[in-house]
């Protein structure tokens, strides 16, 4: 660990492999080390509190971009799906997880009963309708329907688990 006057380096919370180290070079390159951050700052006398929001919102920026991209991406790949720039892909990727996290919960206990008789597969079309309702609220993002709602949000799906599981 490095010492400067006295106290320990705040840069060695950035998890960067250094020459000579045989750690692979990857999305992880130049993330926190949660831990060494944790005890870096209380050794500093940092309240750890920030290092952990300041991760946490990192985190955040990275996949609102992230998502942002698969939304450029699939509107290109999509005949159905409509963006107009990358600025209106970032509004839909944070206009998405603000309805995942307000309404998607309303919507998934409103339809327990049919959820369970599709054994899950109503969920799709909540996604779908999720879809819809960024396409109403967000000018420069189009959608031709259900259908390519749904298949919007299933291929977004499917690119945020692929995205989260080369990230962990």
């Amino acid at each position: 660990m490095l010492l400067h006057g006295g106290h320990l380096s705040q840069s060695f919370c950035l998890n960067t492999p250094q020459e000579g180290d045989n750690q692979r070079k990857s999305i992880h390159s130049l993330s926190y080390d949660l831990p060494a951050c944790l005890l870096i700052s209380a050794a500093n006398g940092i309240k750890q509190s920030r290092i952990i929001s300041d991760y946490y919102i990192m985190r955040f920026i990275l996949n609102i971009l992230l998502v942002g991209l698969v939304v450029v991406l699939l509107s290109y790949l999509l005949p159905g799906a409509h963006v107009s720039s990358f600025g209106t892909a970032i509004l839909v990727a944070l206009v998405l997880a603000l309805l995942n996290a307000l309404l998607r919960p309303l919507l998934i206990l409103l339809t327990i009963p049919i959820t369970v008789l599709t054994l899950g597969l109503f969920l799709l079309v909540i996604n779908a309708i999720i879809v819809l309702a960024a396409d109403a609220l967000i000018p420069g993002f189009n959608v031709d329907g259900f259908l390519w709602a749904l298949i919007f949000s299933i291929l977004l799906s499917f690119m945020n688990w692929l995205i989260g599981s080369i990230a962990t």
